[in-house]
C-alpha cells in the first residue's frame, strides 16, 4: 500500500471549522473508504477586552468604598473565561499590587464579585492603575485592557463653626450657643 498523502489547507481565515478525513489511495487506484471526520475549530482571533469606562460611579475611590473596589468590564471572550485583573498602587515609593479574578458572564461582561472585590484601604492616596487580562478557549490571549484609578481616602479635617449671626430685625447680631433668634436663615461661618 502506497503512503497516505495529505495536503494541508490553505492559510486559514482567524477562525475556521475543519473536518479532517482520510483516504488510502492504492497502486491500482482503488481508495479506501474515509475515515470518520476529525472536527477542528481553527480560532487565532483574539477576544477583545475593555474595563468600564467610570468605576465606582466616577472612577474615584473614596474611604466609603476602599475596601470594596469593583472592577468591571466586557469581552468576546467565551462565557465561563476567567479575566485577570491587577491594581497597583503607582503613588507608593514602593507599590503594593493585589490580583483578582472574575468570570466572563454570557453577553460578554464580566466583574469582581463581591467576594472577590480588591480592598486597598491601606494604599497611598494618589494614582490606581488598573489592568485586566484574558484569553479565549482557543488560548488567544486579548489585548491588556487598563485604567486608571483615583483614591482618596483622608477624611477631611473638620469644619468648625466659627459664628451665627442673626440679621432680622427685632434680635439682631451674633448668636451665643444654645441662644434664639427669630432669623430663620442665620448667616454662617466656617473654618475648614
Amino acid at each position: 500500500a502506497a503512503a497516505p498523502a495529505f495536503a494541508e489547507p490553505a492559510a486559514p481565515a482567524p477562525t475556521l471549522e475543519y473536518a479532517f478525513t482520510a483516504t488510502v489511495t492504492d497502486p491500482a487506484g482503488n481508495v479506501s473508504p474515509a475515515t470518520d471526520a476529525f472536527d477542528v475549530t481553527i480560532d487565532t482571533m483574539a477576544p477583545t477586552l475593555t474595563i468600564a469606562t467610570t468605576l465606582m460611579g466616577d472612577n474615584l475611590v473614596n474611604a466609603a468604598e476602599d475596601n470594596t473596589v469593583v472592577i468591571s468590564g466586557t469581552t468576546t471572550a467565551e462565557a465561563g473565561q476567567v479575566v485577570t485583573v491587577v491594581l497597583t498602587d503607582t503613588s507608593s515609593p514602593t507599590p503594593k499590587t493585589v490580583t483578582k479574578t472574575a468570570v466572563v458572564q454570557a453577553g460578554g461582561t464580566w466583574a469582581l464579585s463581591p467576594a472577590d472585590v480588591a480592598d486597598i484601604s491601606t494604599w497611598t492616596n494618589g494614582a490606581i492603575a488598573v489592568k485586566a487580562n484574558v484569553s479565549d478557549l482557543s488560548g488567544n490571549a486579548a489585548p491588556q485592557a487598563s485604567k486608571t484609578l483615583t483614591l482618596d481616602n483622608s477624611t477631611p479635617a473638620a469644619a468648625a463653626l466659627t459664628s451665627v449671626v442673626d440679621d432680622v430685625a427685632g434680635l439682631t447680631g451674633p448668636l451665643t450657643d444654645g441662644g434664639t433668634s427669630n432669623d430663620s436663615l442665620p448667616k454662617l461661618s466656617f473654618t475648614a
